[in-house]
């Protein structure tokens, strides 16, 4: 056409919006996209009479306006020519594609509406289908999105992107069948074929396969392949929280990051940050993140509950896992806290047998409630079987937290003083009071008065039991005393490490009154710790067997 007529504006158009598809669907150089914008403006009228004609000139290129800006990376400059086209390039469906680009690159929930208006406007804009079906996968409805991908692959039987499309949905559906769809095969056999906009499925279909098996170095693998091909904060955020849910910190840290690249507001981009701060044990950062989030949402729920876990704070984590509607409540990771709770109840779960089983499963997360529940009752051969793969050399508090306390129960004192340092680096109940246990094992009671003294915080109330314990270890028995001698044992709606704290200072100073129905209460019920056994002796009692 160029050849038969240089200034034709229709050619001019068509060729742009070839350019700027290219560029979404291959990642094609984005100059070629202002070449292209240069041309359309070369076929306008040059006479001052068309002004009006260059400003609609102006309006016609308005989507490759915002393709430019989007493949220079520069989605705040696209985002600030929205209001500029908006009136005047409402009917574009090329337009409205590009505007839901822009703002699914910004994390805005309302890109879906954009791709709906320009299927609207043009139903045989292949490109808009696409790009709906996946906005709504991914960040919306992946029952709908199913729908969608079904009826497309119905409609254009021989193109890839149906089939991908389906594998997607199957993939983002939380509540997915077992067996992956036959379109999840095709679309990783033909993964070549795929447009780029579309080229993170296979990777992602066989990380969730790969998850599914507990094969959690290949889950790293094809997410760190996915990675190089997101778009979005959407994408990424999903990854992240595939990655997590691999325990794999290092790789969740990097979908972060990706994510909070597009958009440092994006509330999944910030939910995967806190989830990544928590496997780090960095508490305060990890809720920062969620602040003023949707608590009913399951993911900002699951943040705020793991944080008041290992910060031993019984009502938070209950009103967290309260706050989710009753579909959430049998997910596997709510089922994860809701053991959790029960831990920290001090309810007996698993009989020993079982409690084995469920160590097998290697639900990530769950290690840690489980090794809790292990130790809570003495059980270190469970809780060795808890540990075994998280190896000896691990740096991460969360980790070098229980392997404190499993070598002080061995009496392992050398490495239990190394991992509680490691521990302490994030001040939380858990790590206080370990640390604290771990100086009085080793002959160091005055060193715990003093931990105790510069942590008050991450203790609360519970300040005074672990001031008596220590005291009470180095001999100070009156001083230990003072400490506690206006306060009444915990009952049994307090969190079980705050009663065996307080079993442990009552049963060091042999206060039979306050102290002996307690401990008779922990180790009737099948506790038997190193803390809560040590308090029990001074009675002459024993736990009880396990069952």
């Amino acid at each position: 056409v160029f050849e038969l007529d240089s200034r034709s504006e229709r050619a001019a158009i068509l060729w742009l919006r070839y350019k700027a598809t290219n560029a979404l669907l291959t990642r094609e150089e984005p100059k070629a996209i202002e070449s292209a914008m240069h041309r359309v403006f070369e076929t306008q009228p040059m006479g001052e009479q068309d002004a009006q004609k260059k400003v609609d000139a102006d309006t016609k290129v308005a989507f490759a306006q915002l393709a430019s800006f989007l493949f220079h990376g520069d989605t705040a400059g696209a985002i600030e020519l929205l209001p500029k086209f908006d009136a005047k390039a409402a009917s574009d469906p090329w337009y409205q594609l590009f505007a839901g680009e822009t703002l699914e690159r910004a994390g805005d929930s309302r890109a879906s509406e954009r791709y709906l208006t320009a299927v609207r406007l043009d139903p045989r804009l292949v490109v808009a289908q696409v790009a709906l079906i996946r906005v709504l996968a991914v960040e919306g409805d992946p029952a709908k999105a199913t729908e969608l991908a079904k009826d497309f692959q119905t409609r254009l039987k021989d193109r890839i992107e149906g089939a991908a499309l389906v594998g997607l949905a199957w993939a983002r559906n939380p509540q997915r069948s077992e067996t992956p769809l036959p379109e999840t095969e095709e679309a990783v056999k033909r993964s070549v074929e795929l447009p780029s906009n579309l080229a993170v499925v296979p990777y992602a279909i066989r990380a969730i396969k790969a998850l599914d098996k507990r094969d959690f170095e290949n889950v790293r693998t094809e997410i760190k392949g996915a990675l190089r091909t997101t778009d979005s904060p959407g994408i990424a955020s999903w990854l992240g929280s595939i990655a997590i849910a691999a325990d794999d910190e290092s790789t969740g840290r990097q979908a972060a990051l990706a994510a909070v690249s597009f958009s440092a507001v994006y509330p999944p981009a910030r939910v995967l940050a806190a989830r990544v701060a928590l496997l780090g044990n960095h508490l305060e950062e990890a809720q920062r993140a969620v602040e003023g989030l949707d608590k009913s949402v399951v993911d900002v729920a699951l943040v705020h509950a793991a944080v008041a876990y290992e910060r031993v704070d019984l009502p938070s984590l209950e009103a967290s896992l309260a706050a989710l509607s009753p579909d959430y409540q049998k997910i596997p990771p709510v089922a994860t806290f809701r053991a959790a709770q029960s831990t920290l109840q001090g309810k007996n779960l698993f009989p020993p047998a079982e409690l084995r089983r469920a160590i097998a499963e290697e639900i990530p997360g769950r290690d840690l409630i489980l090794f809790d529940y292990a130790l809570d009752r003495g059980d270190v051969d469970s809780a060795k079987s808890a540990s075994a793969k998280w190896g000896t050399e691990t740096e991460r508090p969360l980790r070098a937290l229980r392997l404190s306390r499993f070598a002080r129960y061995e009496g392992r004192l050398d490495d239990a003083e190394k991992w509680s340092k490691v521990a302490l680096e994030t001040p939380t109940f858990r790590s206080v009071t370990e640390r604290a246990y771990t100086l009085i094992a080793r002959g160091k009671p005055l060193e715990a008065v003093g931990l105790v003294k510069k942590y008050p915080l991450a203790l609360g109330t519970s300040t005074p039991w672990l001031e008596a314990f220590a005291l009470a270890s180095a001999g100070k028995m009156e001083d230990a005393r003072k400490k506690i001698d206006k306060m009444e044992a915990p009952d049994a709606n307090a969190p079980l490490p705050v009663r065996v704290l307080a079993a442990a200072a009552l049963g060091t100073l042999k206060d039979a009154t306050r102290g002996l129905p307690l401990i008779r209460s922990l180790l009737g019920s099948g506790f038997g710790g190193a803390e809560l056994t040590a308090a029990g002796a001074f009675f002459g009692m024993k736990p009880a067997p396990r069952k």
